[in-house]
């Protein structure tokens, strides 16, 4: 009989916080939505010729961002600015 209370009662606390996870992870979605609407795109007619040409060149190398590259040729902006807080050194 304890056993089957455990059972019941843990797996119903699990679902609790697996659903309050979803919640933070749908708020830092809203976060970083409302914080790409402040920055201001760039595009290629922004950079010098060379580093165009560079960005291209880096671009060429990956396959999965032939897209990336053609959408940047049509004047399509890039977002430059990270989205991420935080940043990790290893000087271990």
């Amino acid at each position: 009989m304890i056993y089957e209370f455990t059972s019941k009662h843990t797996s119903q606390l699990i679902r609790s916080l697996i659903g309050i996870i979803h919640l933070f992870e749908l708020q830092d979605v809203i976060k970083q939505s409302s914080e790409l609407q402040t920055k201001e795109p760039i595009g290629y007619s922004n950079f010098p010729s060379f580093r165009a040409a560079d960005i291209t060149a880096r671009l060429s190398t990956l396959p999965s961002l032939a897209c990336t590259k053609k959408g940047l040729h049509t004047g399509f902006p890039l977002l430059i600015g990270p989205m991420v807080d935080f940043s990790f050194d290893d000087n271990d």
